[in-house]
């Protein structure tokens, strides 16, 4: 019997529909990636001045993409057991 699933996915959640023979599964997976185009630790963004914005900017970066990566796999652990997606 396949199981099959479908995702619903945006920066906020996953939603994850399985189907496994009668039995239907719905699994929200939240995530913890930070929406904000201005992060509250930069502060008042005229104020900063060469490297203190760029390496405040750049930290805000390297979160926002180990956030994803996290958010990403816990979506791909639980789907890797499906026949189909």
């Amino acid at each position: 019997m396949n199981r099959q699933t479908g995702i619903w996915i945006d920066s906020s959640k996953a939603i994850i529909i399985s189907l496994d023979g009668d039995k239907e599964n719905i699994t929200e997976i939240d995530s913890d990636i930070e929406n904000r185009s201005h992060h509250h630790d930069e502060g008042n963004k005229g104020t900063f001045s060469g490297n203190r914005h760029g390496s405040s900017e750049t930290q805000f970066e390297n979160r926002i993409h180990e956030q994803t990566n996290r958010y990403m796999d816990a979506i791909i652990d639980y789907v890797k057991k499906s026949d189909e997606l």
